[in-house]
């Protein structure tokens, strides 16, 4: 094991501290610095007793559900995580950044209005419910509109069509199109299977930005009418056949990787002569049960009736 003498000091404003030796710590841009910084919090979820705990890097969520009359039971467990994930910092050495520590309630409209605003204190450190917040770049709020992500979503793509506009005539079609494949597309594309629940008219303005986008490409005018020309010429997908593709794509990868995380949502996609079945974990669903349409399982039973059996061989 190689040991590596670090030296640091910290500047505030004209203030500099002296010069002090750095005796524990993860370098900053090391190729392993994310595989220690991982092992130092591993066994974080082991102190989270009440709660469903997801880690991301340095992200950790802490989720418990149940009835909205159940509150009253829900707040102190949560508190009473807290308290054990501030014992375990102070014995791993690491401090909470109360600036990203959030809470928010999730919920159907009526309830979450019903309920008001809530908050945590542990230790002296108060932390209060939010209408909505941003995770792994995904913008979630109360009762999963998604309103919020897609105005994220169609200002940050418009930023970066509008700032390719002056180059526009001095290159390719083909340039074009790859210039918005890679700096624009992304992020529309980006966790689509989710916020494609969002509202009709949300819809609309990521189909609105995809067909200034795909003018761009071509060269046409403002009222160009350019929609068949953005799907079969530059073979891009609108927001309900994004989704689609997510959906297909997604099952397809859990079938073929066996994915761990995902056997107990998806027991398996049976592809017969006859039938396919999706086992979920309440019940099993077959191409002829009667659900209803909007239902997540029924969409998937409507999307995979129209796939080809060979593709999943």
């Amino acid at each position: 094991m190689v040991h590596i003498s670090r030296r640091q000091q910290v500047k505030i404003n004209e203030a500099l501290s002296k010069v002090r030796a750095t005796i524990l710590s993860v370098p900053q841009g090391s190729v392993l610095g994310t595989v220690l910084f991982t092992l130092l919090i591993s066994d974080l979820p082991t102190v989270i007793k009440s709660g469903l705990t997801l880690m991301f890097a340095d992200d950790t969520q802490i989720i418990i559900s149940g009835p909205p009359g159940s509150l009253h039971i829900f707040l102190p467990k949560l508190a009473d995580d807290l308290d054990r994930i501030l014992t375990w910092m102070t014995e791993n050495r690491l401090g909470l950044n109360l600036d990203k520590t959030l809470l928010m309630l999730i919920g159907a409209p009526r309830v979450v209005k019903a309920l008001g605003p809530v908050s945590v204190t542990v230790r002296g450190i108060t932390v209060n419910s939010v209408t909505s917040m941003k995770t792994l770049g995904l913008h979630l709020d109360q009762t999963l509109s998604w309103t919020d992500h897609v105005t994220q979503v169609t200002t940050r793509a418009n930023s970066s069509l509008w700032s390719l506009y002056p180059i526009q005539r001095n290159i390719t079609v083909a340039n074009r199109k790859l210039m918005v494949s890679s700096f624009l597309l992304p992020i529309v594309h980006y966790m689509a299977i989710i916020w494609d629940k969002a509202k009709k008219s949300k819809l609309k303005e990521i189909e609105s930005l995809l067909r200034r986008s795909a003018r761009y490409v071509l060269l046409l005018k403002r009222h160009d009418n350019v929609k068949q020309r953005l799907t079969n010429e530059l073979k891009w997908l609108l927001p309900k056949h994004l989704y689609e593709y997510e959906v297909i794509s997604s099952l397809f990868h859990m079938k073929m990787y066996d994915i761990p995380y995902f056997r107990n949502l998806v027991a398996c996609i049976d592809d017969t002569a006859d039938s396919m079945v999706i086992q979920t974990r309440r019940r099993a669903y077959a191409r002829g049960k009667d659900l209803h349409r909007n239902s997540f399982e029924g969409k998937v039973r409507q999307l995979l009736t129209e796939v080809p059996p060979s593709v999943f061989d």
